[in-house]
């Protein structure tokens, strides 16, 4: 939860875009929150320079908002000849009150580990179950 109220945030996102590709930004509910009309935009996606820009959004009226939530899900996809880690970066990050005055944030650079998929990490833990019983079913009795 924030421990002031929050009014406005705006910020970029960069990425390797060797490695990851953003496929959609799509709203959160955080700015929704209490009912007030907001302004969004959800950005520019460049998956050639890594770059998703332009992320804003504002609630449009003298509140702030107190609740935590999500203000934008960014779904993003590794691709297929991508392995071990890329990092993820907020950059240009501005949170601020209804005042218009800048809030204090801590930000911290997200890490992924992208692994090539093998065939368990496809199965359900019931298809998994079902071939340790199908290949040596005596170890149950």
């Amino acid at each position: 939860m924030p421990d002031t109220g929050i009014a406005g945030l705006q910020f970029d996102i960069e990425f390797d875009s060797s490695k990851i590709q953003v496929n959609k930004v799509s709203k959160g509910d955080f700015l929704d929150s209490n009912g007030d009309p907001t302004f969004t935009n959800y950005g520019n996606i460049d998956n050639t320079a890594g770059i998703l820009s332009d992320i804003y959004g504002v609630v449009l009226g003298p509140v702030s908002i107190l609740e935590s939530g999500s203000f934008a899900r960014i779904t993003m996809t590794a691709k297929e000849q991508a392995t071990s880690t890329s990092t993820i970066s907020l950059k240009n990050v501005i949170i601020s009150d209804s005042s218009g005055h800048p809030v204090e944030v801590f930000i911290k650079d997200t890490t992924l580990t992208i692994k090539v998929p093998s065939d368990k990490q496809d199965k359900s833990w019931w298809d998994e179950w079902n071939d340790l019983w199908q290949d040596d079913w005596r170890h149950f009795w």
